[in-house]
């Protein structure tokens, strides 16, 4: 039986400093600027791993001990009620994808408590999303995940991070 190798990501796109560049400028001034968004935090800086993108998973997971923004920074109580109540299948969370357009499906936002750790979730409608991004969401992309107030509801923009700058 022949052995599948398993992919090493490429050191260049390993985790460390937190992108600032012309990706994240134009984010942050459609979110603030044309959406009228506010209270933008940065959630989390990732790579996609292949696993992220798997349609039979259809979720993009971030781990709470990756998380660059505690979650009592960007969630209210009454979210995290939700979010993390098992009986229940988590809030709506509306998205921005790196097309800078507000996705027309909502996801669910989730806690998911594993044996070592607890990960956020954002699930359901992932594939779609993924599918109607991708030309910019792919393995081993760099993305970083950012929450939002629009009309005060909690609201999500993943967009892709390349060539960081200082």
């Amino acid at each position: 039986m022949e052995k599948k190798k398993k992919r090493k990501m490429p050191k260049t796109m390993v985790c460390g400093q937190v992108a600032n560049n012309d990706s994240t400028d134009r984010l942050k001034w459609f979110i603030t600027g044309e959406m009228f968004g506010l209270d933008m935090k940065l959630v989390i800086q990732k790579p996609l791993y292949e696993s992220d993108l798997n349609t039979t998973q259809n979720r993009l997971n971030m781990p709470v001990k990756q998380l660059v923004t505690r979650p009592h920074e960007f969630l209210t109580v009454d979210e995290m009620r939700v979010i993390e109540d098992g009986s229940k299948d988590g809030m709506e969370v509306k998205e921005v994808g790196p097309t800078m357009r507000m996705h027309e499906k909502p996801l669910r936002l989730k806690t998911w408590h594993m044996k070592n750790t607890n990960n956020f979730v954002l699930k359901t409608k992932w594939n779609e999303f993924v599918a109607s991004n991708k030309m910019a969401l792919k393995t081993y992309t760099m993305i970083q995940v950012w929450s939002f107030r629009k009309d005060r509801e909690l609201c999500f923009a993943i967009v892709p991070v390349v060539g960081e700058r200082p």
